[in-house]
């Protein structure tokens, strides 16, 4: 092989590990030197491959896989590293939009159309592209957007032996008015293109929501097929809601009622950073505090009568038995975890989930190769998929003999068929929650609390 096709095909890989594949500073230059074969070995970890830090086959297969995923927001449901069907058609499909030979092989052709692409020099195969919504089609398509449910936003997989389970394992949660299940909201966020989305988040005082960054600024194409973050104009946050009136108001969905959230905050870092999974957390204020408001319902029982309950929302840590508490990674290493969100393949149906923490000899090197972009990252194997952006994410602990529901992360994102990732609760992040509401919020002793 030449010099030139070697720089050629380094320089594919390079970009694809740079935009696609969470190899924040990486230089895009050709030469194969010690940084690229660290980025590398990097790569065939999060993969699952054999980190050998060389491109052999199963590697090109795994970016090509990657590529395919971050183009068309799409998760392909196959292991990293073998060529499927899936693939071959996701690849038949990239080039057929770009005018290239459908042929399903990557050649210097598609090589060199995939890295303009991914470089935003030409435009996204995606029109109107939108990451909750997953609106699109190809460049050259004619009418409207081709609806597409895919979000980068969890992974469940087709292989059975993967550590996440299948949607089967959730359940519906069985009343939403329960504690701490009335404090998850439904987070429906409304951008500029007049799009509205869907994701999760926890009610953590009387008027503040903790959710996802990436629901308050979205990655969004700019018309032109070029991706840039787009912020909100207006959040609405429903706590409890069931798509099932179980608690009966005017809004019989809506237990507690429906708030906007006109106050948005979000780390600088989101902004600033190519990879920001540890800055993907943000803070909605809402209009008025409802944590501390009484509401009057009629529950229905087990019979189906309905009996009046006057119910206090209160918010994860009002009480005793919840509290949020800064963690590490390595202490929820196999750890058991729950979560509960709204899933959008559910229809804004509250949904429970378990797993456990994940730290182990595949994700430790990801965090020592790349600290600022995992160094808040929590892996984990719940299923949480499309819609459960932003999920609480808790562990149970025992104190002076008495179980205390331990707010530990948010749910973020997926990251291959084995763990998806989630956002730890760490010193950084409860400092940066109390900076943003000072008044509201006292960290100290390593406990985050609303001050009284």
């Amino acid at each position: 092989m030449s010099k030139s096709n070697l720089t050629e095909i380094t320089v594919w890989y390079q970009t694809i590990l740079t935009v696609a594949g969470d190899q924040d500073g990486l230089v895009v230059d050709g030469k194969f030197g010690a940084s690229t074969k660290q980025a590398l070995e990097c790569f065939q970890v999060i993969s699952g491959l054999e980190p050998s830090g060389v491109l052999d086959v199963p590697t090109n297969v795994a970016l090509n896989q990657v590529a395919m995923d971050w183009l068309y927001r799409k998760l392909i449901p196959t292991p990293r590293g073998k060529m499927t069907d899936e693939l071959r058609n996701a690849l038949k499909r990239f080039q057929n939009d770009y005018g290239l030979e459908a042929d399903g092989k990557v050649g210097p052709a598609t090589r060199e159309v995939m890295v303009r692409v991914l470089r935003t020099e030409l435009p996204s195969p995606l029109r109107h592209f939108h990451a909750h919504l997953g609106q699109g089609g190809p460049p050259t398509a004619s009418g409207p957007s081709e609806p597409m449910n895919v979000a980068l936003e969890a992974a469940t997989p087709s292989d059975p032996s993967g550590k996440i389970k299948d949607h089967q394992d959730r359940e519906q949660t069985s009343n939403t008015i329960d504690r701490p299940f009335r404090w998850v909201c439904l987070v429906t966020p409304e951008y500029k293109s007049a799009k509205v989305g869907s994701a999760s988040g926890l009610l953590i005082s009387p008027r503040h929501v903790l959710t996802a960054a990436h629901v308050i600024l979205d990655d969004v194409d700019d018309g032109d097929g070029r991706r840039q973050l787009e912020e909100v104009v207006r959040v609405s946050v429903d706590p409890g809601h069931d798509q099932r009136p179980i608690a009966e108001r005017t809004a019989g969905m809506k237990p507690f009622g429906t708030l906007m959230g006109p106050g948005r905050h979000t780390p600088d870092c989101y902004r600033q950073r190519s990879c920001s999974k540890s800055c993907d957390y943000a803070l909605i204020e809402l209009e008025q505090p409802i944590g501390n408001r009484k509401f009057d319902l009629r529950i229905r029982d087990v019979d189906g009568k309905r009996k009046l309950k006057t119910v206090t929302l209160g918010y994860w840590g009002d009480s005793p038995g919840f509290e949020i508490r800064a963690v590490s990674q390595t202490d929820l290493n196999g750890v058991k975890i729950f979560s509960a969100g709204y899933p959008h393949e559910f229809n804004r149906v509250q949904m429970r989930a378990r797993g456990e923490g994940v730290d182990n000899a595949r994700t430790k090197p990801i965090r020592e190769r790349l600290p600022s972009c995992y160094g808040n990252v929590l892996c984990h194997t719940a299923d949480t998929t499309v819609g459960q952006s932003g999920s609480p994410v808790w562990r149970l602990v025992e104190q002076n003999g008495k179980s205390v529901f331990q707010l530990v992360g948010i749910a973020i994102e997926a990251a291959n068929p084995e763990y998806n990732y989630a956002l730890a609760l760490t010193e950084e992040v409860l400092k940066q929650i109390e900076k943003w509401a000072p008044t509201t919020f006292q960290y100290s002793g390593g406990v985050l609390s609303v001050t009284k």
